[in-house]
C-alpha cells in the first residue's frame, strides 16, 4: 500500500472502528485508470465481499487526508445502510439523526464540520466515540 494511502488509514480506521464499530476487510489493489497510468488504491470491503475502492488522492497532507475520509465515509453509509443501521457516518451532534459531517480543509487541517452551520466538530481522526 502507498505510504500516503497508509497514513490517512491510520487517521481513519481507528476512527470508523470507535466511532462506527465498522471493520473494514482491506484488499490491496492497483489498477489502470482512463489515462493509462497505475493507480494504487484499496477495497474496502464487508463480510460479504462488496465494497468500493479507495483511492491515493492528489494533494499536501490535509487535503489527501480529507478527500480519503469522503471516500472511507461513503463506504461507511453505504454499509451502516445494509445494516440496517442509520446511514449518517459520522452524525452531526448539531443535528442528530438527520446528516453526516462533511470532511474539509480549514486552516491546513483536516476537519469533521456539520454541512448546514459549516460548524466545524473535530479533527478527522480525533471525533469523540
Amino acid at each position: 500500500m502507498e505510504k500516503a494511502l497508509q497514513d490517512a488509514l491510520d487517521v481513519l480506521l481507528p476512527e470508523l472502528r470507535r466511532t462506527a464499530g465498522l471493520r473494514p476487510i482491506i484488499e490491496d489493489r492497483a489498477g489502470i485508470n482512463r489515462f493509462d497510468e497505475v493507480v494504487i488504491n484499496v477495497m474496502f470491503l464487508n463480510q460479504d465481499g462488496h465494497g468500493q475502492g479507495i483511492q491515493v488522492p492528489e494533494g499536501d497532507g490535509p487535503h489527501r487526508l480529507a478527500q480519503v475520509a469522503d471516500q472511507v465515509q461513503e463506504w461507511a453509509i453505504e454499509e451502516l445502510w445494509n445494516q440496517g443501521q442509520p446511514a449518517t457516518w459520522p452524525e452531526c451532534p448539531f443535528h442528530p439523526g438527520s446528516h453526516p459531517l462533511e470532511p474539509v480543509v480549514d486552516a491546513g487541517t483536516a476537519l469533521w464540520r456539520c454541512p448546514k452551520s459549516a460548524e466545524p466538530v473535530a479533527a478527522i481522526g480525533e471525533l469523540p466515540s
